[in-house]
């Protein structure tokens, strides 16, 4: 009674829990479905803001990755119940209990579940991730972060092999934290109860260990390298897995350079017709090789074409000159230098006669 009651509990709050789920999907479904619609396949434009559009559907996808984690995690909880309920209750039984276990039922039972979860369960989907994954450069983050590393390995091992790399193992390996919680209570329990463990077939505890043997051998591969003389630091694995992000990251910074590029010469010949170049990246106080026409014959925006040679040093009178004459190369505004009179090297000059009086000379 009290077993059905847990059963009926659990299929309660999983109900529940996929209702969310299935309302959040709903939502993001819709949300899609309205971004979709934005695009007139007809006319061949989108009506709306095409970044606008791109953001949504990226956070669309962040969504649907994320309840793609959830729900692993609550499956994954979900599915080591059983393991942790046996490890519970066979470990320390005598202690809990007051009383010796009995071979059969209690023994027998805790002994295949364990044995099989290290031997059996641990090699599932569940436990170790699905068997179609994505080893594309594009795939890798979101395919590492959609589930916790023990589950990761065999996608690490086939991410390995898909990529030229020696593999770790020629293997499909089993989770190291199920292998480890259920072979390390099987050790126990026939630690507890060695009488009872010696009726059992031996063949089962040596199954049991092959598994982590292999697991151990590919924890060991990736770390060293076997070769004739001996073992050695297995460098050229991290190195080779290195220079092919470098060699990923140089050709998308080359392909960004010829946009780069392509958009500086569309910005400073189409747009703004001008023979200079200037720098993405070069900051408003930059240098150009532009100079405002002003800054060679001062006009002061005169419309009868009026001008006087500007001095040589003018730029280096004006504070922050290559500020305004950068916003001048981006028609942003424009610079006017103006020609007015004025004494240069004032000096006063006085006189007693006739009348006493002073000069102001220049």
């Amino acid at each position: 009674g009290k077993l059905r009651q847990e059963v009926s509990q659990l299929r309660t709050e999983m109900h529940e829990r996929f209702d969310r789920i299935d309302k959040e999907l709903n939502t993001i479904y819709s949300t899609m479905q309205e971004r979709f619609d934005q695009i007139d396949v007809q006319l061949g434009k989108i009506n709306g803001k095409l970044d606008e559009v791109q953001k949504s559907l990226l956070a669309l996808d962040n969504k649907l990755s994320r309840i793609e984690r959830d729900n692993f995690e609550f499956l994954d909880a979900l599915g080591r119940r059983p393991l942790l309920e046996a490890i519970n209750g066979a470990l320390g039984y005598q202690q809990r209990t007051g009383l010796p276990m009995l071979f059969q039922p209690d023994f027998i039972n805790y002994e295949n579940q364990l044995q099989t979860w290290g031997t059996i369960h641990a090699f599932d989907t569940l436990a170790t991730g699905p068997t179609q994954r994505d080893f594309s450069a594009g795939a890798l983050l979101t395919e590492l972060n959609a589930f916790p590393m023990d589950t990761n390995i065999n996608y690490l091992n086939g991410w390995l092999s898909a990529n030229g790399y020696p593999a770790i193992s020629n293997k499909r390996l089993a989770s190291p934290r199920d292998w480890l919680f259920a072979s390390r209570a099987y050790t126990q329990l026939g630690s507890e109860w060695p009488a009872h463990l010696q009726r059992i077939d031996p063949q089962r505890q040596a199954a049991l260990d092959a598994v982590g043997a292999d697991l151990q051998a590919a924890m060991l591969n990736i770390s060293t390298r076997h070769i004739l003389t001996g073992t050695q630091g297995n460098h050229l694995l991290f190195s080779n897995v290195i220079t092919n992000y470098q060699n990923k990251l140089e050709q998308v910074d080359t392909s960004i350079q010829a946009v780069e590029s392509a958009y500086l010469q569309d910005v400073h010949v189409n747009r703004l017709q001008r023979n200079e170049p200037f720098d993405l990246y070069g900051g408003i106080d930059q240098p150009l090789a532009y100079q405002s026409p002003e800054a060679k014959a001062m006009t002061c925006g005169n419309p009868n074409g009026l001008s006087f040679t500007a001095p040589n040093n003018l730029a280096t009178l004006v504070a922050n000159f290559n500020r305004y004459n950068l916003a001048d190369y981006l028609k942003l505004g424009t610079i006017k230098v103006c020609l007015g009179s004025g004494y240069v090297n004032t000096q006063r000059e006085c006189h007693p006669k006739p009348e006493p009086h002073c000069d102001i000379l220049g």
